[in-house]
């Protein structure tokens, strides 16, 4: 008798045989007894190629779902620990920022609610140009410092711009509110407000990256008008 763990027998076996294999598939004529363990769904072999006796057993494979159980709670929980380590990392960025650069953040916000609408144009004009800029100031090789100076910019702004939405955001629910809090419990509190409205299905996503692009466009926009006022002090 010669026990075997495959799904294909396409060799004659001279001898009885003992088969376990999710689906089973026989095209040579086995001289002897045949018993087989299969999974339900397999349908059974021809048994006219079998020369003695047939004993087939049934076997439910574990599903797919079932498996997946224990590593999507790992899953699940590993995500949650980013989750919230990258809040706190946001937390504690966004209010460096306000301390180190109060007048600028302050400044940004200001845009963002009050030229929200231009702001988030801006922004999506500076978030699709700047890299093409950047690429083709890298082809030019001489141009190819310029080129990694932009690409830096770029990615500046794309961090710090939801900073500046944060802000923005606090102080509007917080004039809401009818509060007057302090900076960082402001920021704070705009932070919050965004990452719970960005768990809302499509809706929130939209909402989360317009207030990104926004954000962005402010940051531009205030550079702007800070490099306008420097050179009329004649300061650049």
């Amino acid at each position: 008798r010669r026990v075997l763990f495959r799904s294909r027998l396409d060799a004659p076996l001279p001898s009885n045989a003992t088969v376990l294999a999710g689906t089973l598939s026989l095209l040579k004529p086995i001289q002897g007894s045949l018993t087989y363990a299969t999974d339900t769904k397999s349908s059974p072999i021809d048994e006219a190629l079998v020369s003695g006796s047939v004993t087939r057993h049934e076997f439910k494979q574990p599903s797919s779902q079932m498996m997946s159980k224990p590593d999507k709670k790992a899953t699940k929980a590993f995500l949650s620990i980013l989750s919230i380590i990258h809040l706190a990392s946001q937390l504690v960025v966004g209010l460096l920022l306000i301390y180190l650069v109060p007048k600028f953040m302050q400044k940004s916000a200001h845009t963002f609610s009050t030229q929200t609408a231009k702001s988030i144009g801006i922004g999506f004009v500076s978030l699709i140009v700047l890299p093409f800029v950047a690429v083709f100031l890298a082809i030019t090789l001489i141009g190819l410092p310029l080129g990694v100076l932009t690409l830096v910019g770029y990615g500046a702004l794309m961090y710090i711009g939801q900073f500046v939405a944060y802000y923005a955001i606090g102080q509007a629910v917080s004039h809401k509110l009818g509060k007057k809090w302090g900076a960082s419990a402001v920021f704070t509190l705009g932070l919050l407000t965004l990452t719970l409205v960005g768990f809302i299905p499509l809706l929130g996503w939209v909402a989360s990256m317009l207030a990104h692009v926004a954000g962005v466009g402010a940051l531009v926009l205030t550079k702007k008008e800070m490099i306008v006022m420097l050179r009329e002090k004649k300061i650049l």
